[in-house]
């Protein structure tokens, strides 16, 4: 688990994700549509290119339609983002390399996730982007998580963020009480679906997903 830190406000998601690779291979990974069912869902049709049009099956056809934006190679991507019964909001995404505190964190990135125009949806999308980006560092080191624990996981970090940041819906920083929050998903994050999921085998089957 890997949560730098993330907040909450005026209908945005923010999240800082720290991940144990360069970010040019972070990068790689994350506008690669070979490894999106590993921690997204299922691409349909486009691709990560400035311009593209990208719809991902997020499970029972369920399609999400992203028109590409603006990319900087090997650093940011900006993005739309819209399900049939929701608006259109819209998603960036950016990667670092993060600051080596010693030689053993040397090589790590941070992934900057900020998701606005939301509205009464955020406080679905936190958890919702935390367990993606849990699924996201499982696969960026080659060890996917199991897509049959992604409910159980997602509804234990709903819980624990709506009881360290009970106001979600108003203006509210999701790190104020962060390492409590922290170590709470540290220590049930490998009991959702009964399963350890740091060591969970690949699986190449696609992954139901509903941000919503």
């Amino acid at each position: 688990m890997s949560l730098v830190a993330g907040t909450v406000d005026a209908g945005a998601v923010s999240l800082t994700w720290r991940l144990d690779s360069p970010a040019a291979e972070v990068w790689r990974h994350l506008t690669s549509v070979e490894h999106l069912p590993e921690w997204l869902g299922r691409p349909r049709s486009g691709g990560f290119t400035s311009g593209d049009k990208l719809v991902v099956d997020h499970g029972d056809g369920y399609l999400c339609t992203s028109h590409i934006g603006t990319v900087e190679p090997g650093r940011a991507l900006d993005l739309t983002w819209q399900f049939p019964d929701e608006p259109l909001t819209h998603l960036t995404l950016t990667v670092e390399t993060a600051a080596a505190e010693s030689d053993e964190s040397a090589g790590r990135s941070h992934l900057h996730l900020h998701h606005a125009g939301l509205g009464d949806l955020t406080a679905s999308y936190l958890p919702g982007w935390i367990t993606h980006l849990t699924y996201l560092e499982g696969s960026l080191e080659t060890a996917p998580l199991p897509l049959s624990a992604f409910w159980s996981l997602y509804q234990t970090i709903e819980r624990l963020t709506l009881a360290h940041s009970p106001d979600l819906p108003r203006q509210q920083a999701v790190d104020r009480p962060r390492q409590n929050f922290l170590l709470s998903l540290h220590e049930t994050m490998t009991e959702a679906g009964g399963v350890d999921l740091r060591v969970a085998p690949r699986t190449d089957q696609p992954r139901p997903v509903d941000l919503s």
